[in-house]
């Protein structure tokens, strides 16, 4: 019997962004949505049935800094990858507060460098993986 495919939510507003993520998440084979903005993605996470989330932490409906927390209040048992050019987010992240941090890479070196984009797509082959796994 061969799995479903693992849905992934893809929450980016840039349509560049979104394609160069799209085709990452491609080789996955994963089921992906999108949505352009936080409250799009929240609706469609809060309806249910993904196995992960991918999402932009610079959307216009969201201040950065509110938007995990967000997503995470939305939907706390499925995954979060942040992408975000905020290395200042990046550094702020302690999770000291007992909660899981949530995977963040840095889009200056997603475009810059294929080795983060290979590595993002490596990741969440991992995730959706594990996701998987958890299922059967």
């Amino acid at each position: 019997m061969v799995a479903a495919p693992a849905r992934v939510l893809l929450i980016e507003d840039d349509a560049l962004d979104q394609s160069l993520f799209r085709r990452t998440l491609a080789k996955t084979r994963a089921d992906i949505v999108c949505a352009g903005t936080l409250e799009e993605g929240l609706a469609r996470l809060r309806a249910g049935g993904f196995d992960l989330v991918v999402s932009d932490l610079g959307l216009p409906d969201s201040e950065w800094d509110e938007t995990y927390d967000r997503l995470k209040a939305a939907s706390d048992d499925v995954p979060v990858v942040l992408i975000t050019g905020h290395q200042d987010f990046v550094d702020r992240l302690g999770g000291g507060d007992g909660h899981q941090r949530p995977y963040v890479f840095l889009k200056s070196s997603v475009h810059h460098d294929i080795f983060p984009l290979v590595a993002l797509g490596r990741m969440l082959e991992h995730l959706i993986d594990a996701e998987g796994a958890g299922d059967a």
